[in-house]
């Protein structure tokens, strides 16, 4: 008798371990895990906004979908993510319109020269009329837009200063577009374009005095040093485009209606975060460029006009009937 209830007793404890163990492995497969990559710094503020979303991720699914973030460009160039997210080689993205944007004509042609009045105005615009474009876009690429992230305005800093006009004429200046609209409005002002592929080629250049000038968001002039080869940096904010969050739709479209709205809601807020955080550091390093000896210059309404007076010339050269041109005018009038 003691010896069955010995038995029976040894039985109930394997039981119990086999049991346990079952249920810690299914467990342990519950967990979703999605790959995040990024070609930032872990330092920058975007990148903190990645890691803001995994963080939500987690949060709101109670541990059961995590995020893991890639930064550095620890999981590919940034010309090849739109590629691995399309190929579902990577699960989501922060990738920005330059590697996105090479054959959507809606995005090339954001790219011209002052279509949104400011960012206020972009937002608007990417919410009521060009954000359900880019969706069906994208969507042909099994990718799905989750969140727009700020980039910043873009203008020109040059080695020598640029107060009106005529003091284009003739410098040499790299533009850093995925389209040619934004290079043919400086050639339109006597500016030599210069391509150049990466910013150490364009570091080099400055070095070896082969450019007078690039333009870039104010938060990349400082960071990348150019700052000190070009102080002077013409404020006109000519260009506004977005970078993207994104997600492989095939992964998206086996996540669970619950599932979805977490991935959803969170990236909503990590976006957001991004934005404030990002004009933060823009009024920033603004005072950082002044306390460096820059010279930045807001041109003058006379200058404006003339700026935009050529944007319009230019805008008014593409062909119509166009299904992304009329889409573009229904952003101008926004304003």
């Amino acid at each position: 008798m003691k010896r069955n209830i010995y038995g029976f007793a040894l039985l109930f404890m394997l039981l119990s371990f086999v049991l346990c163990g079952c249920s810690s492995k299914e467990d342990e497969q519950s967990v979703k895990v999605l790959r995040l990559a990024e070609t930032y710094k872990s330092d920058y503020v975007t990148a903190a906004a990645d890691f803001e979303f995994a963080r939500l991720v987690e949060e709101k699914s109670g541990g059961l979908i995590k995020i893991e973030v890639h930064t550095d460009g620890e999981l590919g160039k940034k010309e090849d993510i739109p590629g691995k997210i399309s190929d579902g080689e990577i699960d989501i993205a922060r990738v920005g319109l330059g590697e996105l944007g090479k054959g959507s004509d809606v995005l090339e042609k954001g790219e011209l020269p002052f279509i949104f009045k400011n960012k206020g105005h972009m937002w608007r615009s990417l919410e009521q009329i060009l954000g359900p474009k880019l969706d069906l876009e994208l969507s042909l690429k099994n990718t799905k837009i989750i969140g727009y992230m700020d980039t910043g305005a873009r203008s020109v800093y040059t080695t020598v200063p640029v107060e009106k006009p005529e003091d284009f004429e003739n410098l040499r200046i790299r533009t850093n577009t995925f389209s040619n609209y934004s290079a043919d409005y400086f050639v339109s002002f006597g500016v030599i374009n210069v391509k150049l592929d990466s910013e150490d080629d364009v570091t080099k250049a400055f070095e070896e005095k082969t450019i007078d000038g690039a333009e870039d968001s104010i938060i990349n002039y400082y960071d990348s040093g150019h700052y000190k080869y070009a102080p002077n940096l013409l404020k006109i904010e000519y260009r506004y485009l977005p970078d993207m969050l994104i997600i492989n739709n095939g992964v998206f479209s086996k996540l669970s209606p619950k599932e979805q709205d977490i991935i959803t809601s969170a990236a909503t807020e990590a976006c957001a975060s991004q934005r404030e955080n990002f004009e933060k550091k823009e009024k920033e390093t603004e005072e950082k460029l002044i306390s460096e000896g820059c010279k930045i210059t807001i041109p003058s309404d006379t200058f404006k006009d003339v700026l935009l007076s050529v944007a319009e010339f230019t805008f008014k050269q593409l062909p119509r009937p166009d299904v992304e041109v009329t889409l573009l005018e229904q952003v101008r009038d926004m304003r």
